[in-house]
């Protein structure tokens, strides 16, 4: 009986780890995770993990309030605008006296105030680099989003990066469904 108990305990366990795939938020990404790097900061700390041929980036900020969190969030927001804002030419000419990226090439992002979170769909360099505008320099497609769980006061930034020409996920209908575990 004993044995049979453990055997029972042990197999949850196995089924809760493959189910939140170790990750402190919940997410219905289904490939299993492997730890390949942890990092920490004064302000948050980094893991990444790879799945087959994806690469997921998450810092996970402590102790933060909402008004905190609302600034981190307008922050990536305005960083993540300029990225793709037109700049002065270092060398103009006839053409153009400023550079950029096309507009069909300028992310969008998908904010939602209420719950404190930003999500945008961004293509990425091989060296993990996105704001790259010239489409063959690009190897991954990124869902990146940050969000805010109240109830904790930890907020997640999450970078989920799949190879263009593999992906695991569809990177027109990001349908990940990300929630904060409680």
């Amino acid at each position: 009986m004993r044995l049979l108990t453990v055997v029972f305990f042990l197999s949850g366990l196995i089924a809760t780890a493959q189910n939140n795939n170790g990750l402190p938020f919940a997410i219905n990404y289904t490939l299993p995770l492997k730890i390949t790097g942890t990092g920490h900061t004064e302000k948050y700390d980094l893991t990444e993990y790879t799945a087959a041929e994806d690469v997921l980036q998450v810092k996970h900020y402590f102790n933060m309030t909402r008004e905190k969190a609302k600034k981190l969030v307008d922050d990536r927001k305005f960083f993540l605008g300029a990225m793709f804002k037109d700049q002065p030419s270092p060398y103009p000419g006839v053409l153009s006296s400023t550079i950029g990226c096309p507009e069909a090439l300028v992310p969008k992002p998908v904010e939602d105030t209420a719950n404190v979170s930003l999500t945008y769909q961004l293509l990425a360099t091989r060296n993990l680099i996105y704001g790259n505008c010239d489409p063959s320099d690009n190897y991954y497609y990124c869902f990146y989003q940050v969000f805010y769980c109240a109830e904790k006061k930890e907020l997640f930034e999450v970078k989920i990066f799949t190879p263009i020409s593999k992906p695991s996920f569809d990177n027109k209908k990001f349908d990940f469904n990300i929630a904060c575990k409680n």
